[in-house]
């Protein structure tokens, strides 16, 4: 590998980022955590994680596998905000 992060690397930080969020909201309220910064900034690192490694897979893959819905331009609009 020529210095570039493998797919499969870039796909493992995805899920581990979406066990992350699902490990801060387990058992939580939705006032709850809004209302906890470290709790809501957190999850919204975690998703920065998400859309930076779904932006950089490959294009083949991206070719490969043009059937998964991908939610990139939502994923996009909340890390630009």
């Amino acid at each position: 590998m020529s210095g570039r992060m493998s797919d499969t690397i870039r796909l493992q930080h995805i899920l581990d980022a979406i066990m992350e969020i699902e490990n801060y909201k387990n058992g939580v309220d939705m006032e709850t955590f809004t209302s906890n910064s470290m709790m809501f900034n957190a999850t919204l690192r975690q998703l920065e994680i998400i859309g930076e490694a779904s932006s950089r897979l490959s294009e083949q893959f991206r070719l490969d596998n043009n059937d998964v819905p991908v939610l990139k331009k939502q994923i996009e609009a909340i890390v630009v905000k």
